[in-house]
């Protein structure tokens, strides 16, 4: 048994509630204490448990869904406001669990597109510069597209509040020029993201959600 072990062991013994000491993570010696029973108790660190956890749902997901892989696999895939959470996320999922044949991100911020391109140097993934306002430009980057997913939105409510035809025009008017630049170039499907504020909205961009729904 190390020295570490024997002085942990001491400690625990010391403490009214041995649960405190896992909690007692403010120090080097604490985190290095908590790190040896871990290992002595066979258990994972809270990150480690975090992604396994994480993997876990996302096969279940896999199980329930097992028709993704056809709708996804060898097709090009555009994902509007691609720069985005959602995007970047969905992104490495399906470059991780699928074999697309493109993946295109879509956005008018070529500063988050620089940033994201360091990160997936997967030569399937491209990016576009162009605006969901802009129908001419959607229908340039959809053409031999097969699935378009619609994430793109002004989705902070107070900044939706501040500038309400600026959210109207993204929300609303962006919605519908994806679907008609999607009837004009052949895509076979689109996926579009909604919220739960669409449900009964008490604010604008909820509204605009509901609408473009």
């Amino acid at each position: 048994m190390s020295d570490m072990l024997k002085a942990s062991i001491r400690t625990i013994a010391a403490y009214p509630r041995p649960g405190i000491l896992f909690r007692d993570m403010t120090t080097p010696l604490g985190n290095a204490r908590a790190q040896c029973w871990r290992k002595a108790l066979n258990r994972p660190s809270p990150s480690a448990r975090t992604a396994q956890l994480k993997r876990q749902h996302e096969m279940q997901d896999m199980k329930l869904f097992p028709n993704v892989a056809r709708e996804i696999d060898g097709k090009v895939i555009l994902i509007t406001g691609g720069t985005g959470s959602f995007g970047k996320h969905f992104t490495a999922r399906v470059l991780r669990d699928y074999n697309p044949k493109k993946v295109i991100i879509y956005s008018r911020d070529e500063f988050k597109q620089f940033e994201m391109a360091q990160k997936f140097t997967d030569p399937r993934v491209r990016f576009f510069i162009g605006d969901v306002r802009d129908r001419d430009r959607l229908e340039i980057a959809m053409r031999d597209v097969d699935v378009i997913i619609h994430a793109a939105a002004m989705k902070h409510v107070p900044i939706a509040e501040y500038n309400p035809m600026e959210c109207v025009k993204t929300n609303v008017d962006g919605a519908q020029n994806v679907v008609m630049a999607s009837l004009r170039t052949g895509v076979k499907k689109v996926v579009a993201l909604s919220t739960d504020k669409a449900s009964n909205p008490i604010n604008l961009y909820g509204a605009t959600k509901l609408a473009s729904d």
